[in-house]
């Protein structure tokens, strides 16, 4: 090779290094930005979640900012409705002046004002009067909701059945009630197919061998109207939701389904007293829509445990006959899973029940 050539050849060895170090300095210069990319990607998405957290935080500090409002899936005058209002007469105190807004939405045995509450936007500024029938609906309707749409704040009610006739019924007492009702058919007015006191009767006519028939209704006021005006035989109801009938004589109470004679009416026998062992009554309680951020179900549950525990609360729902029973989310989530437990053994009764009729 003569000194030209090899100067040729040097000089193309060199070039060729040349280029091979520039690329592999470019690649090293885009791996390195590709991963500082990611990195400001993933700070980014760090600081994004971080300012949702502060910003659900900085929500449930200052929550409420408005007025709450309280569905109710009932007619006005029951005992879902009247135990409501009495948490709306003292909840401003809880709630920085903001009011507590009780709104009826009845119809469907109760499915329509369930579905309205569960569907709402989950921001704590609308709840729902919570009761048996929203888990029951969900085994015994069409709905669009589901036992887990709702989330739990706090139980504050639970009512043992009592069974009422009219003043003017053949029927004195328990006993005399039971043995009718296994020979001839005896008519039941309930709030609504599949509620908790249509399931509660359901259940005492197939486990004891009575007959009943069922006129369904959209809640206490017009169970009221076919006892008094004699349309139907009897009733399960709540106390409070009769407790005015009972005290001036126009309906009468012939027993009570808890373990032991209650203080507000000691000469009522249980069920148990008569052979049959039914403890049985509806919780009421109240519930968010499932999404809500759980900073404002905390700020919800510190809210209305005070409510429930207050003083003056306290007062009106004993004098209207119903019992304060407080539970915070935990434990009325289970017993949330024990009713749907319940309803769906009770299930295939209510059905038996429906096809025979």
């Amino acid at each position: 090779m003569n000194r030209k050539s090899y100067l040729c050849f040097v000089l193309l060895m060199i070039t060729v290094l040349v280029m091979g170090c520039n690329a592999q300095d470019q690649a090293v210069s885009e791996d390195d930005h590709e991963t500082e990319a990611n990195q400001t990607k993933a700070n980014q998405n760090t600081e994004s979640d971080q300012d949702t957290g502060d910003h659900q935080g900085s929500e449930a500090d200052s929550f409420p900012t408005g007025n709450i409002t309280m569905v109710v899936p009932w007619a006005p005058g029951g005992a879902n409705d009247v135990s409501a209002r009495f948490m709306a007469e003292v909840a401003p105190k809880y709630l920085d002046g903001k009011e507590l807004i009780i709104v009826n939405k009845e119809g469907g045995g109760a499915v329509i004002g369930q579905t309205y509450a569960a569907e709402s936007p989950p921001d704590g500024y609308t709840l729902l009067t919570h009761t048996t029938s929203a888990v029951s609906n969900t085994f015994t309707s069409e709905t669009t909701f589901t036992v887990d749409s709702f989330t739990p704040i706090a139980m504050y009610s639970v009512d043992p059945e009592i069974l009422v006739v009219p003043a003017e019924s053949e029927f004195e007492d328990l006993s005399d009630f039971l043995e009718k009702a296994k020979q001839d058919k005896l008519i039941f007015t309930t709030p609504g197919y599949s509620t908790s006191h249509h399931m509660a009767t359901v259940i005492l006519e197939e486990e004891n061998g009575l007959h009943f028939d069922y006129s369904h209704t959209e809640g206490a006021p017009q169970m009221i109207q076919q006892l008094l005006g004699q349309h139907v035989d009897a009733a399960l109801m709540s106390y409070g939701e009769i407790q005015n009938q009972i005290e001036d004589g126009s309906l009468r109470v012939l027993g009570i389904m808890s373990a032991e004679r209650v203080d507000h009416m000691p000469d009522v026998p249980t069920f148990r007293e008569a052979g049959i062992d039914m403890v049985y009554g509806p919780f009421r309680g109240i519930a968010a829509p499932s999404e809500t951020p759980k900073a404002i179900v905390d700020k919800l549950r510190d809210i209305f445990e005070k409510i429930i525990n207050d003083p003056e609360y306290v007062e009106n729902m004993e004098q209207s006959g119903y019992e304060v029973n407080y539970a915070g989310p935990e434990e009325y989530e289970e017993m949330i899973q024990t009713t749907a437990e319940f309803t769906e053994k009770a299930l295939p009764l209510l059905e038996k029940d429906e096809s025979e009729k």
